[in-house]
């Protein structure tokens, strides 16, 4: 089994090299939008990996790849990546990157920057038990950040094994493993991270990841059955490639987004509903990401789609400090400030990177309605103010929480409370939005009351908008950009 390379601050810095503008379709596999596999052949260089004498992953593995790769590349529409493509020995002496070597926490960037579909890093086992037989893949354990790597993951990795078990190797299953310190190896949005350093900085660049342990090359029935000749290696590479196809062909037209299925999830419809007007779009390797958190810039771009805003008109530089003249929010917020929709921090920054939390979401709704739309935001009742946690609401979001409750574009975080300072996630956005304009929120006016708040003590000054916890902004990579959302 593959020890875990404990180097975090790559894997961070894979997080922030996520997304551009531009987003492929669903299931991009077409000749426009092919499907893109990276394959890693796992060790290489002064690495060796496991081996019994006779051989080692170093060669194995390669030559595993190397199969696989062929026999994706008969398919049309595929395009197929190796992390390395020969035993170069040159880092035996010296640390080097020559012939596309990468370290292990590289890997997944380096798929992120390819726009992925997938990362397979294929591997033969090892054990101290020379006894143990057999093929398993290991795929994202399931947690908040970045669904799609557990969905596709879990799919993709039965696929493959299935066609291994069918050459006669003892089925080991799929399997998923939590890091060993959960305390302190997270994801962004705080969830707890993958164990195998190829899964989690694959998952933090948004591309899935398995992880292919073929038979154990230590167990001399495994060597000699399924890995002693070129034959026998060129069968599993044929496997692989098969069961990647397969997994793919499948799904391709049921799929709004590689993660989002069309009518299996409570957010399919209004995520299929938003793409198809062209308000939403998905990450560069065909995802949507539905649970993930939505920052505040992509929020504001979001809006703006709504009603085609031209963008463009409004680049330049910023009231706010913290966006940059060639960011691709850059016209979107400078829009939304303009308009009265946004106003920022009170030290002057937008909060580029800060996760939306729920009450900053209506707030920003009630005054595109209000400000921008020229709207009645008038109310029915305050049934807001009946939730346990109404008091938490901050001072500026209390009209717009009323507001939002009683045109039911969102409901209580749960039967009691508002969670205010909960975050939004993406496939609320979707739903919310939705809502919105099949309601007419944003084309009719509303009736009734203006919103109240009941007697309670005064609140301190209201700021702008709340300064809350900053989280890792995404710029657009310099070189290769692979992508912000949205």
């Amino acid at each position: 089994m593959k020890r875990k390379v404990l180097l975090i601050s790559a894997v961070i810095l894979c997080c922030t090299i996520i997304m551009s503008v531009a987003a492929s379709p669903a299931i991009a596999y077409s000749k426009k939008n092919p499907l893109i596999i990276v394959l890693d052949p796992g060790h290489g260089g002064a690495d060796p990996g496991a081996g019994n004498g006779i051989a080692n992953e170093r060669e194995i593995n390669l030559k595993i790849a190397k199969y696989c790769k062929a026999e994706l590349e008969k398919y049309a529409n595929v395009k197929v990546y190796l992390t390395r493509s020969t035993n170069d020995l040159s880092d035996l002496k010296k640390s080097s990157l020559k012939d596309n070597k990468l370290p292990l926490s590289s890997r997944g960037k380096f798929a992120g920057k390819k726009g992925a579909n997938a990362l397979i890093s294929i591997h033969c086992n090892s054990a101290p038990n020379n006894n143990l037989r057999g093929a398993e893949v290991w795929y994202p354990i399931n947690v908040s950040w970045c669904k799609n790597a557990h969905l596709t993951g879990k799919g993709l990795s039965k696929s493959i094994l299935s066609k291994l078990t069918a050459l006669g190797i003892a089925d080991r299953g799929t399997k998923t493993r939590v890091t060993t310190l959960p305390k302190t190896e997270k994801y962004p949005d705080g969830s707890v991270m993958d164990y195998y350093t190829v899964i989690n900085s694959a998952r933090c660049c948004y591309v899935p990841a398995v992880i292919i342990e073929h038979a154990f090359i230590n167990n001399m029935n495994d060597y000699n059955s399924f890995l002693s000749t070129d034959a026998k290696l060129k069968k599993l590479g044929i496997a692989d490639a098969k069961g990647i196809i397969e997994y793919f062909k499948n799904i391709k037209s049921e799929w709004i987004f590689n993660d989002v299925r069309d009518g299996e999830y409570w957010y399919s419809e209004p995520i299929k509903y938003m793409k198809e007007r062209g308000y939403i779009k998905g990450y560069t390797n065909g995802c949507f990401g539905p649970t993930d958190k939505i920052q505040r810039q992509d929020f504001v771009v979001i809006l703006a789609r709504l009603k085609n805003i031209k963008t463009s008109d409004y680049i330049g530089k910023s009231k706010f400090s913290d966006v940059k003249k060639d960011a691709y929010y850059n016209g979107a917020v400078n829009w939304a400030s303009k308009s009265g929709i946004i106003n920022g921090y009170q030290d002057g920054k937008f909060g580029v990177g800060d996760f939306l939390t729920r009450e900053q979401m209506v707030t920003i709704l009630y005054n595109y309605t209000k400000t921008y739309l020229n709207l009645s935001v008038k109310v029915t009742d305050n049934a807001a103010t009946k939730y346990d946690d109404y008091k938490d609401v901050s001072g500026y979001a209390k009209k717009a929480i009323i507001w939002a409750i009683d045109k039911e574009l969102i409901s209580g975080y749960n039967s009691s409370t508002l969670g205010p300072k909960e975050l939004a996630e993406r496939c609320h956005i979707a739903k919310i939005l939705m809502n919105a304009e099949i309601k007419g929120i944003f084309t009719d006016p509303a009736e009734e009351i203006e919103p109240t708040e009941p007697t309670e003590p005064t609140e301190p000054t209201e700021p702008t908008e709340p300064t809350e916890p900053t989280e890792p902004t995404e710029p657009v990579e310099p070189t290769e950009p692979s992508g912000n959302p949205e």
